[in-house]
């Protein structure tokens, strides 16, 4: 029985974000009464060179296509013809197979994949690449030609869904949500690290997490791990269901989440590039270049990675999606607590610059704000022995700070801590003096920041101390500065600064 295989390809590009988008028919036709098979195929070129260089990947994904098609009946094509506007692309793949090294360098990657697929085709020995015209108007198109232009029409479907995928991503309903947080949080943050993890899981949401730091869980479990855990042994369910942890090396356990710098992570990077870059010329002809040394990149994949979790690069490349094997996350947290750069270089710095720039993704920087877009419910909220100093704290701040000169200030914190039964005096007054000294300037908020960060360290720091000594009783007294009365203690407390 005679077989026959017709492809048909076109491409579509974006020469600022080196993206390509890909379309085409593949027809098996048969000799008699049995039925023609026909499939459509599309898919996503990240990193392409030039329009070129999509419509090679398109013969070679058509025939890819023909290849399975014939392998899954038992068959080997006895004509094929293969139709693409294209005619550098003929030129090339011809310059390729000979073999010389004549052809373009950067279609090399292209061109491979079709040497790899093409030469089953040519087995029958009836083999042609034949040239139509494209854009040709409906109502003087022959046939062939009205085809091409449907499979072009797709192929820039496809490409823009792939940029809506990255910029405009569907988030609605996802279970997802990434964060960034420190391998070493401050004392004044673990406690609201653990808080977030822990509230989120519980909610049903799975977090995508990179750690920024060489974490060593041997010493110490990070707080929101432990939070996730938490949760997660409470309900019964396996903590890798709850946390996908986006790695720099990768491991058994990454799920995909390794970061390797590839397909549709360039994207952002190509945008990006192009966003930043003073060249005009280049940005004109599409050749901005992307200069960026490893640590950077690898950083920059990182927090793709936790907007949109892993990929799968084939698909990406050669298939008929996008690649992304899970919805973009609903919100991110970056809690990695670092000031902005003008230059992005760590993957909290990159997610400033991504988030600006993505839609549907709603994004909170720092702690503080993050607790405040996210309010914790009260059914999950975790016991903090500290919980009164904060509040007392931030009400003192708050309400003080724009009438009260330094001094009098510190005064009035460190009465009110006195008073809740943290000590001693000497750690104390060091503790709320140089938060006061160095960040009064920074209002309210950066004052409270650095007034939370001293003292909770100095805590964590006693809480540890195995020399403790009890004070003497705390009695019944209006708090200074605010209007919340404190109920007597009823046992002596220690020491250990918190233990209320």
């Amino acid at each position: 029985m005679s077989v026959r295989v017709e492809i048909i390809g076109d491409g579509s590009f974006n020469k600022d974000l080196r993206l390509g988008g890909y379309a085409g028919r593949v027809y098996i036709r048969f000799d008699g009464e049995r039925k023609d098979i026909l499939s459509k195929f599309n898919g996503v070129m990240a990193e392409a060179y030039n329009p070129d260089d999509v419509e090679m990947m398109a013969i070679a994904a058509g025939a890819e296509r023909a290849n399975e098609l014939l392998g899954k009946l038992g068959e080997t094509a006895s004509k094929v013809n293969i139709y693409t506007d294209n005619k550098h692309a003929i030129a090339q793949y011809a310059l390729f197979e000979e073999g010389a090294g004549d052809h373009y360098r950067a279609y090399t990657r292209s061109l491979r994949k079709m040497h790899k697929q093409l030469p089953a085709l040519k087995a029958g020995g009836d083999f042609n690449m034949d040239y139509v015209k494209a854009h040709v108007d409906d109502a003087e198109a022959t046939p062939l030609e009205k085809l091409h232009n449907t499979v072009d029409r797709k192929a820039l479907d496809v490409r823009w869904k792939a940029q809506d995928h990255v910029f405009k991503p569907d988030t609605i309903g996802s279970p997802f949500y990434g964060v960034i947080i420190p391998a070493f949080p401050s004392a004044d943050q673990k406690h609201d690290l653990k808080q977030i993890a822990y509230a989120q899981a519980k909610q049903g949401m799975i977090a995508r997490v990179a750690i920024m730091g060489a974490m060593d869980e041997s010493k110490e479990p990070h707080p929101f791990l432990e939070g996730v855990r938490m949760a997660a042994k409470e309900d019964g369910r396996d903590v890798n269901d709850l946390l996908r942890q986006v790695s720099l090396q990768g491991d058994d356990n990454s799920r995909g989440y390794l970061s390797d710098s590839s397909t549709l992570d360039r994207v952002l990077l190509r945008h990006y590039a192009y966003k930043t870059s003073d060249d005009e010329v280049a940005k004109k002809n599409g050749r901005v270049p992307l200069n960026l040394e490893s640590t950077r990149m690898r950083h920059a994949t990182i927090a793709s990675r936790v907007v949109y979790g892993p990929q799968d690069d084939t698909k990406s490349q050669h298939g008929t999606e996008t690649g992304r094997l899970e919805p973009a996350s609903q919100y991110v947290l970056n809690l990695y607590e670092s000031s902005r750069r003008k230059t992005p270089v760590y993957a909290g710095d990159w997610m400033d610059f991504y988030m600006g720039e993505i839609n549907n993704v709603n994004y909170s920087r720092g702690v503080y704000n993050s607790l405040k877009a996210y309010p914790t419910p009260e059914a999950f909220r975790l016991h903090d022995p500290d919980a009164k100093l904060r509040s007392l704290l931030k009400e003192t701040v708050f309400g003080y700070h724009a009438t009260l000169e330094p001094g009098q200030l510190k005064q009035i914190l460190l009465s009110n801590a006195k008073q809740l039964g943290y000590g001693p005096d000497e750690d104390v007054f060091n503790a709320f003096h140089n938060a006061v000294e160095s960040h009064f300037k920074h209002g309210p908020v950066g004052l409270l920041k650095q007034c939370n960060k001293n003292i909770m360290t100095l805590i964590e720091a006693q809480r540890k101390s195995p020399e403790i000594t009890p004070p003497s009783e705390i009695q019944k007294k209006s708090v200074e500065g605010s209007g919340v009365r404190q109920e007597a203690k009823e046992e002596r407390r220690t020491l250990r600064l918190g233990t209320c």
